[in-house]
């Protein structure tokens, strides 16, 4: 590639959604240059009107991009479609342990067979590079951590990499790209250090190790890596080598224990430390409703209480953890809380403890002993984001309604943040949606307003059908949501006598937690439950949904299908099901099941 001339580079890896649309984001090559327009014209146009990447390649300055990607940028903003990141912000209104991104039914996602494809389209599309001329403007951010400019801060925000360098020195810099193709990351640490030492824990489970240190004077440094032996690690492999940052990885790693990194001259640096294991960690947030303790709907709140269920990953076997320490940011307040260690059914290493979570974005750490009883430690890459947003829905409303029919359903939008002018959204995944009130209103301190929406269901609708929605409330600094199982009840189904036929559940297993839900490991799960359907004076029929065909009924007696016993098997891709059961006097009944539902009590089962 030429170029016109000596331009600073922003090379940005595993970026989500790359620009905001309250954002004024200036200087980036636009679609409509050419050669001849560099450098007679100046590259800013707002990027928000068209898609970085369509057209044709230049060969000075711009953007690198594809030749035959034309979509409009902006359409990322009215949708979910999420560019690539695993920490992107619209992947969060979802149901509780999972995102329609990845939903393969088609009854939470109408457009479910194209997420495969458009996961790996995204994959690809964010390992790009983003030139600038100019310096970027953006809006404040209500966050303690200071950014040097919005790139830094997505790469922050969505588990990825930044690096600002120039053409000459792009060679250094290229390590950022085989960076972000390691297969099983973990972060090991990440710290703000003001001295010159910084130690850290390597178990045996880490197969290579990646150093990171930057200045954060924007003076010139070095830095060395110890052993636990007490002997210099002399050949690194240099992955960055610029002025403020530099990056080195450690692979193979020739001894476990405690390493150290210093830094010359002693000043204020900020040290990352990232890994290669199959031992991590994941956790979820719990909050108990109605006597259970149940995943929370959207994010956390500042300055609420909860319980934080945590799993380890992996060779995780005979690991022991120890503690939990949660960090306010690379310099903020630290504080630990001691993990009672459990373990469930399968032999999964599991922990709870309660938290309180005071900071907007929130580090975690693990610590413990290894399996090979060394120290570990493991922080989540998935960032925490504490919402200053409260939806809440009104009491007394129903989320049910005929083919046909019509349907209200109101929240309760409570800003416990700063004054500031919202955006509300409604949508649903069949869409049945037909309006939302209010679009945008402005909500001072402790303020609060109802966001109502109107939902409307086909009137040839012959069967049952559930629907997905997703209530959202968003500031320039926060968001946050809701979701809503919407359920359309054919005529038939509620035309129910005195006795309409009966079920019991004699058997059921559903291993599908969060993790076992995810592609493409959910396919290698599979959950089952076995059934009875009984009717009082007539024959009776079952139906399934979805997967009618992995339904297998038998009768009790032969000739006669007043009692079925049924068998169902499903894999945890699909860790729900709605069954309807129906006689010949057109008495209905029904129930579902999902990973919430409670097995049958031995003491029935022998009945």
């Amino acid at each position: 590639m030429l170029w016109a001339r000596e331009l600073p580079l922003l090379l940005c890896v595993g970026l989500v959604n790359g620009f905001y649309p309250n954002r004024e984001s200036e200087g980036i090559a636009s679609t409509d240059f050419t050669d001849a327009d560099i450098p007679g014209k100046k590259m800013r146009q707002a990027v928000m009107e068209k898609n970085l990447l369509p057209g044709k390649h230049l060969k000075k300055g711009g953007a690198l991009k594809e030749e035959n990607a034309t979509e409009p940028f902006q359409t990322c903003f009215e949708g979910k479609c999420g560019h690539g990141g695993k920490n992107v912000a619209t992947k969060d209104p979802s149901s509780p342990g999972s995102s329609h991104k990845e939903a393969t039914d088609p009854l939470l996602s109408s457009h479910s067979y194209l997420h495969k494809e458009a996961a790996e389209m995204a994959t690809e599309a964010t390992k790009k590079f983003f030139v600038r001329d100019e310096a970027v403007k953006r809006n404040a951010r209500a966050a303690r951590r200071a950014y040097d400019n919005v790139y830094e801060e997505l790469a922050s925000f969505s588990g990825g990499y930044y690096l600002n360098t120039k053409k000459s020195q792009l060679s250094k810099a290229l390590g950022v790209l085989e960076l972000s193709m390691n297969a099983a990351p973990v972060k090991i640490a990440h710290n703000r250090v003001d001295g010159s030492q910084f130690s850290f824990p390597v178990d045996e489970t880490l197969t290579e190790i990646s150093v990171s240190v930057k200045t954060l004077r924007h003076e010139r440094f070095n830095f060395n890596i110890w052993q636990p032996s007490g002997d210099p690690f002399r050949k690194p492999h240099m992955m960055i080598d610029t002025r403020n940052q530099k990056v080195v990885k450690v692979s193979p790693l020739p001894q476990a224990g405690r390493w150290t990194v210093s830094m010359t001259p002693r000043g204020s640096y900020e040290v990352e430390i990232r890994g290669k294991s199959l031992l991590d960690f994941t956790y979820r947030i719990m909050q108990k409703q109605n006597d259970y303790m149940l995943p929370i709907q959207g994010q956390p709140m500042k300055g609420s209480n909860y319980t934080i269920s945590i799993k380890m990953l992996g060779a995780a076997r005979g690991t022991q953890m120890q503690r939990l320490v949660i960090s306010d940011g690379l310099g903020g307040p630290i504080h630990s809380i001691v993990l009672n260690q459990t373990s469930d059914a399968l032999g999964n290493i599991l922990a709870f403890a309660p938290i309180h979570l005071d900071s907007l974005s929130p580090m975690l750490k693990v610590e413990g002993l290894s399996p090979g009883n060394l120290p570990f430690s493991r922080l989540n890459i998935n960032p925490i984001h504490v919402a200053s947003i409260r939806i809440l829905p009104l009491a007394d409303q129903e989320s049910t309604l005929l083919p046909g029919g019509n349907l209200e359903f109101s929240v309760q939008v409570v800003n416990d943040g700063s004054a500031a002018t919202f955006t509300f959204n409604v949508r649903d995944d069949l869409g049945f949606i037909q309006s939302f009130r209010p679009v945008q209103g402005f909500l001072r301190t402790g303020e609060s307003t109802v966001l109502t929406a109107t939902f409307v269901a086909p009137a040839k609708s012959s069967n049952f059908a559930s629907s997905l929605a997703t209530f959202t409330a968003k500031t320039s600094s926060s968001q946050n949501y809701m979701t809503l199982l919407i359920s359309v009840i054919p005529k038939t189904a509620l035309e129910t006598e005195e006795n309409p036929p009966v079920y019991h559940l004699l058997q059921f297993y559903m291993p599908c937690g969060a993790d076992s839900q995810q592609r493409p490991d959910c396919s290698q799960h599979t959950w089952n439950m076995t059934f009875s359907a009984e009717g009082a004076e007539a024959a009776v029929n079952v139906q399934i949904s979805p997967d009618p065909s992995a339904l297998s009924c038998h009768s009790e007696k032969e000739g006669s299908n007043k009692k079925l016993i049924c068998d169902f098997k499903s894999s945890c891709c699909s860790p729900l099901a709605e069954v309807l059961i129906s006689d010949e006097n057109g008495n209905v009944n029904n129930f579902t099941v999902d990973h919430n539902t409670q097995p049958p009590t031995p003491a029935f089962i022998s009945n």
